[in-house]
């Protein structure tokens, strides 16, 4: 029978000594650096903002689509006939960003106008072939907090060889100022807003409705002609 001092001596287990010892024998694996997350892509306001697109489409149509929170001011619109074949559709705003210009060749409409500026300036001629191609204007919001002012004339009437021309603003718009006159040409004037301030008169010459949609604060004396 073997002997109990050396059956200890065989199952002892080694000192803590001989095992800090040992420790410091073994191999260090470097850690592995933390991989670095990718910081979360943050983007200025004004260069996510959607911003205002000018264009016209085959029915003649100018339509200004506001960017989303961006506001127009000093809107104003005329027409006038460079010749007997021709008119000219002028239309001048004020916005709080830069904005894209495209024309719709199939109506006849060329679009041009400075997109680096806020004052936009844009002349739309009908050639020979699209004589009275032009119907209207048309100013929509966006799904932000957007602002229309009509800051000087539009009168889609004088000087107008197109058989009707009508001028709209609204869906999604959260403020619509009225400051001078608006007149369409045997043609609906349709004004749709959360918020509606007039101050000057709403004429739909010849024929037409005068519609408007929305809590309406009347500044002064204001007239309303509808000659449907």
């Amino acid at each position: 029978m073997p002997h109990l001092l050396s059956l200890f001596a065989a199952t002892r287990r080694p000192s803590l000594l001989s095992r800090l010892a040992g420790f410091g024998k073994r191999s260090i694996r470097p850690r592995r650096p933390r991989q670095s997350r990718r910081p979360i892509g943050i983007e200025s306001l004004e260069t996510r903002l959607a911003l205002a697109t000018f264009s016209s489409d085959a029915s003649g149509l100018i339509t200004i689509a506001l960017g989303s929170g961006e506001s127009l001011t000093g809107v104003s619109a005329s027409v006038s006939s460079s010749s007997a074949t021709t008119d000219i559709v002028t239309l001048n705003a004020t916005t709080t960003a830069t904005n894209s210009i495209s024309g719709g060749l199939n109506s006849g409409l060329v679009l041009t106008g400075d997109t680096t500026k806020s004052i936009i300036t844009y002349t739309a001629a009908s050639n020979t072939a699209a004589v009275g191609k032009f119907t209207g204007i048309s100013i929509l919001g966006s799904s932000g907090t957007e602002a229309v002012t009509i800051g000087n004339a539009v009168d889609l009437a004088t000087g107008n060889l197109a058989a009707a021309a009508r001028f709209s603003v609204g869906s999604s718009l959260e403020s619509l100022s009225v400051n001078a006159a608006i007149t369409s040409k045997a043609a609906n004037i349709s004004l749709t807003s959360t918020a509606i301030v007039l101050s000057a008169n709403l004429t739909a010459s010849t024929s037409g409705s005068v519609i408007v949609d929305g809590p309406v604060t009347l500044s002064g004396s204001v007239s309303l002609t509808s000659l449907a």
